[in-house]
Parts: structure tokens; C-alpha cells; sequence
């Protein structure tokens, strides 16, 4: 049929409805079986299901007034208040503007689901026709719906319900409760913002057993509710979400710390950490090694962890460790590691501290890896430090004793105790460097950080930067390695001084008592020496 442009542009205008009107609804039809698409999906197949709703009521209307028209017994009456080609082009112009609007959200929505179909409908939201705004805007109100619901659960009452894997915190079911803060929840990316308020009351209600936590609701999160999509995705022009999320986390935050340095004495627990793996308790580290320096000095093999554990309780008993709260040093314990050919029992001793419970949360297995091969190190370089100051006591009563006997050996006796002295010297400079320049100095950071965290993982981030600089500055990172080859060269040749000293000493015994001493030679010191 030939007919004139105009005429054949408002046909094609009006025939375009129908044609998006049938792809809107077919979308529709499509995705409400697929369950996949997941609840916000869902809903927003419901408001595009009321937008076609609405134009269908608007054809209805359209037809009940040309059923009107033909009943109509006048046509000089009906003609000029009929329904025209114009005027019912006028009619849908508005519908066709809202049809394409719902056209080119269901292309750019078609592969989209959870938080990204969220925020590819936000994206539409910004446009110059308040009509079709506000059309986007309530299309999004509805979809957000299930989202603030999940949201709001979440932040809430930390219970994360997410059978079609739409919500942006992923749960993985197969983490246990000693690893919840660490592993088992995880940020979807490309789904929404970062809200993770609700991981603090989880973490209270499966790990530290926190049942009443109604208390943490704040004042705002009774009353607020989602007034608009900017509620909850734009707190720039409508800050009742965002205040509410915030004032949520702060006092979930809180109230998890309060919990973790009251009820479980955290901040105890890293004193004695401090004190005990880090050898900040002098008395104790110094009568406990007096004790072990027997059992020790056997090989590795006859070391046993009965023994070790009945010494350790003694060395608690008989220094200021006894005075320690029961919940503390209850956790200390002894530890034989790897055993290697030729080792001995100063080799493979370690103490342990036992974490359990929330505590596992900041102290986790690689955190106490880090402080056993702290301890290791301090504990080997403190072994020096006895060694070198109970040789010195006896060099004094010896040397005498020896050099009346034997006038000829005084120099070189002179020579092993000025040996002996730049060793001492060498070695507490070195315990002064770890002591005072590197564990306390690190140690009251951690102290002030702690204090000042404002969640838990403020405290986590604290105390892995506590360790990493022990770890650093004791040398154990990989780019010390040569210099920690060097000191222990230093230390092994310590233990040698020590031997033949030792050897000495037997051999001088021996020989007073053969009455052959004034022709003895001192085998073993002038190599050592040179």
C-alpha cells in the first residue's frame, strides 16, 4: 500500500510498540523459569511485567474508546472526537519512550545477575527526561528490594542467604571456624561495594560464641528504610543507608574487641608471647636454660618431651612465672622439632605457646611458625651469652691456679681471655641490637596499634607488621641470609672456644693428678687462637 511519508512514519512508530512489547515479554517469560538469574533477577522481571502490564492497560483503554466511536449513532458527532492515525500516535508516544527504555535494559541486563544487574540498571538512572528517570529509578527500587533484605541480614544479624550466589560476600561452606575471618568469607568483585559489617557478628555468634547481640542494632537501622535506590547506592544524596552501615560496623567492631581483649585477655596473651617465645622474661630464660644445659648437651635422640615438660614446670615454679594467670601459662609448653643427623638437644628445643579458640583468629599457624624461628635465633644467640659469661667465671680461678703451675702458658692464656672478651663484647652488643633496637621498639608499636585499632582487622594488620619486622630485623628473611650465615659461624666458633677450653681443663685435671703438669702442652688452644 502506497501511502504518503508522514502517514507511513507514524505507522512504523506505533507498529515499534508492539514489536518491543513482544521482546520485553519474551525476556520475561524466558528468564522467570531460569533459576539461575537468581531473586533480584526475579524482580526485575516482576517490574518489567508491571511496565507491560501498564501499557497493555493503556491499549485497553484505546480500545474501549473506538468500541465507544462505532457504537456511536452519529457520525457527524463521532468524526471529530475519533480515534486518528495522530492522535493515536500522541497516545503511545509516551509508553513507546518508556517500551525502549525496558527494550535496552533487557539487551544490556541479558547476561547479568546479583550486584552487576544492579549496577548496570543504576548506570541507566542518569538521563534528561524526569519520566524516564523516574521509571529507572523505580525499576531499581524494586530490584534492590531482595538486596537490601540480604544487606540488611547481613550487616545486621550476620546470616548470609544466598542460594543463587548473587550476593557480593561469597561464603565458602567447606572453612571451619578457625579460619572464618581469614578465608571463608570473600568479596565478589564485580557484584557491589565493600559492606562486610556482617563478618564481625559472625565471627561472634560461630567463633567466640556470642548469642545476644540484638544490643549491636543502632538506633538508625530500626527505622531506616529504602525511600529511594540512592538510599543504598548513592549516600552522597542520601546518607540514611550509608549511616546506618557505618554506625552498624563501628559498633559490631567494637564490640568484637571488647570481647577479644576482656573475655579471651588477648592482649595478655601477646605479653606473653613477649616474654616467653620472645625471651623478654630474663629470670625465666636464664634459670630454665641453667636446668636444660644438661639434658641438652646429650644428642637429639635422647631427648624426651616428658623430661623438657617436667624441667619447664619447674623453671615456672621457681621464677616469676608462677605468678602468671593460669589462662596464660598453662598455654606453655615445649616443643622437640626435626631431628638431623648430628643434632643435639639445643638443636631441636623450642618452646610452644598453645593458641586456641578466637585466638587461632590473629594468631594463626603461620604467625606462631614466625615466632618459633624467632625463638630459635634468641634462643641460640642467648645460649652464647651463657656460655661466654660461665667460661669467664672460670677463666679467673683457672688462669691463676694454672699460671702458678705453669709460668711458661701465661701468654697464652692472656691471649684465649682477651678472645674470650671480644666474643662477650661482640655477643651482648648483638643482645643489646635485638633486645632494645628491634623487639622493643617493634613490640610497643604493636602495643599502640592494638590499642587503637578500631576493628579486627586493624589488630590482624598490627601484629603481622610486628612480625615481619621481627623477622627482618633478627636477620631471618631472605636477605640476611648471608650475614646470618656469617653469625652463625661466629656462634659455632664460640661453641669450639668453649670445647677446648673444656678439654683443657679436663687434660690439666688429669695430669695434677699424675703429678706430670709442668710438662703438659695446652693441644687445642693455640689453633683456636690463631
Amino acid at each position: 500500500i502506497r501511502l504518503p511519508p508522514s502517514t507511513l512514519k507514524s505507522a512504523m512508530w506505533i507498529a515499534e510498540c508492539g514489536w518491543l512489547h513482544r521482546k520485553i515479554k519474551l525476556f520475561v517469560e524466558a528468564k522467570k523459569s531460569e533459576r539461575t538469574f537468581g531473586c533480584l533477577g526475579q524482580s526485575f522481571c516482576a517490574a518489567l511485567h508491571a511496565q507491560l502490564k501498564r501499557f497493555c492497560e493503556l491499549l485497553a483503554a484505546i480500545e474501549s474508546q473506538l468500541a465507544g466511536q462505532e457504537d456511536s449513532a452519529d457520525p457527524a458527532v463521532c468524526e471529530p472526537s475519533g480515534m486518528t492515525l495522530k492522535r493515536l500516535a500522541v497516545w503511545v508516544s509516551e509508553p513507546h519512550q518508556r517500551l525502549r527504555l525496558l527494550a535496552g535494559l533487557v539487551d544490556a541486563c541479558r547476561t547479568k545477575k546479583g550486584g552487576a544487574l544492579v549496577s548496570e540498571i543504576y548506570a541507566w538512572r542518569f538521563h534528561g527526561n524526569p519520566e524516564i528517570e523516574a521509571t529507572v529509578a523505580h525499576l531499581l527500587t524494586e530490584v534492590c528490594k531482595p538486596l537490601f533484605h540480604t544487606v540488611c541480614r547481613w550487616i545486621l544479624d550476620g546470616e548470609l542467604e544466598d542460594t543463587c550466589q548473587e550476593f557480593f560476600v561469597a561464603a565458602n561452606p567447606t572453612v571451619g571456624a578457625d579460619r572464618l575471618w581469614q578465608s571463608k568469607y570473600t568479596l565478589r568483585k564485580n557484584m557491589i561495594p565493600r559492606l562486610l559489617t556482617g563478618k564481625a557478628i559472625n565471627f561472634l555468634r560461630l567463633v567466640c560464641g556470642e548469642r545476644r547481640l540484638q544490643s549491636l542494632r543502632p538506633q538508625s537501622s530500626k527505622t531506616v528504610a529504602l525511600p529511594s535506590p540512592h538510599a543504598m547506592l548513592s549516600q552522597t544524596l542520601d546518607p540514611s543507608f550509608d549511616r546506618m552501615v557505618s554506625d552498624t560496623y563501628r559498633d559490631a567492631s567494637q564490640h568484637l574487641l571488647r570481647i577479644l581483649f576482656t573475655k579471651y585477655h588477648f592482649i595478655d596473651h601477646l605479653k606473653a608471647l613477649r616474654r616467653y617465645l620472645l625471651l623478654g622474661q630474663g629470670d625465666f630464660i636464664c634459670h630454665l636454660m641453667d636446668l636444660l644445659e644438661a639434658d641438652l648437651s646429650l644428642p637429639a635422640g635422647q631427648l624426651y618431651a616428658h623430661n623438657l615438660f617436667g624441667i619447664l614446670e619447674t623453671a615456672k615454679r621457681a621464677t616469676n612465672a608462677q605468678f602468671e594467670p593460669s589462662y596464660i601459662i598453662e598455654r606453655l609448653d615445649v616443643r622437640k622439632l626435626d631431628v638431623s643427623p648430628g643434632d643435639t638437644g639445643w638443636d631441636v628445643f623450642s618452646l610452644y605457646y598453645n593458641v586456641d579458640g578466637p585466638l587461632s583468629t590473629v594468631l594463626t599457624d603461620e604467625c606462631l611458625t614466625s615466632y618459633l624461628r624467632a625463638f630459635n635465633f634468641l634462643w641460640r644467640s642467648k645460649r652464647m651469652e651463657h656460655i661466654l659469661a660461665g667460661l669467664s667465671r672460670k677463666s679467673v680461678s683457672e688462669g691463676r691456679r694454672l699460671a702458678a703451675r705453669m709460668p711458661r702458658a701465661g701468654g697464652l692464656l692472656h691471649r684465649c681471655q682477651l678472645i674470650g672478651h671480644e666474643m662477650a663484647h661482640f655477643v651482648q652488643q648483638f643482645q643489646y641490637y635485638v633486645s632494645f633496637e628491634t623487639l622493643e621498639c617493634a613490640w610497643l608499636d604493636l602495643l599502640a596499634a592494638v590499642k587503637g585499632a578500631c576493628d579486627l582487622d586493624a589488630v590482624i594488620g598490627a601484629h603481622q607488621r610486628f612480625l615481619a619486622t621481627v623477622v627482618t630485623r633478627c636477620l631471618l628473611d631472605e636477605r640476611s641470609r648471608e650475614i646470618l650465615t656469617q653469625l652463625r659461624a661466629v656462634f659455632d666458633l664460640i661453641i669450639q672456644y668453649e670445647h677446648a677450653l673444656g678439654q683443657c681443663s679436663m687434660r690439666l685435671a688429669r695430669r695434677r693428678l699424675s703429678g706430670i703438669g709442668s710438662r703438659m702442652r695446652l693441644r687445642g688452644l693455640p689453633k683456636l687462637v690463631s
